[in-house]
């Protein structure tokens, strides 16, 4: 009686290792959902910021083509007409960096989903191989209940034979 209650332990700590399994999973697959909406939400700030920063590039441009013209530099001509066409050139540069950086980190939210989903399929599994083991266990201590209460056949008897101990029947 007692090895039917052992085994009934064990089937029940099989299947909460199952449940527990499953549950990782859903976690995984939900945390997954939520680094994809992250990059979304990254990509589109990104593309804002990019927007905004266009936008001031142009005003700046504008700005620095006027301040030459008032110094009296011809577009095209002199050291002083070359500077609003480098500072346009680092403004693009710092354009393309906020969408570099944008990309980047949304690559990143959705790896990290990756890993979470990743982590959600090995509870799963681990769930699934200790429910396995647990049935495993408790048809074990069932076959060892039989064998030590004698049913089946003889009287289950234990002896030793001086080298091991060996169940006779």
């Amino acid at each position: 009686m007692a090895s039917f209650l052992m085994a009934a332990g064990q089937i029940q700590q099989g299947r909460a290792a199952e449940k527990e399994g499953q549950a990782g999973y859903k976690m995984g697959l939900y945390n997954k959902e939520v680094q994809e909406r992250e990059a979304r939400a990254i990509e589109q700030k990104a593309s804002f910021d990019s927007l905004r920063q266009a936008k001031r590039a142009r005003q700046k441009y504008g700005e620095a083509v006027v301040s030459a013209a008032t110094r009296g530099a011809m577009p095209g001509e002199g050291a002083a007409a070359d500077i609003p066409d480098e500072q346009l050139a680092e403004l693009e540069l710092e354009n393309m960096l906020i969408g570099y950086e944008g990309r980047t980190q949304a690559a990143r939210a959705r790896h990290q989903g990756e890993l979470d989903l990743y982590e959600g399929i090995l509870a799963k599994r681990r769930g699934k191989q200790a429910k396995k083991a647990a049935y495993i266990s408790a048809g074990a201590s069932i076959l060892t209940g039989f064998a030590m209460s004698g049913i089946g056949g003889d009287t289950g008897q234990l002896t030793n034979t001086g080298k091991a101990t060996q169940l006779r029947y």
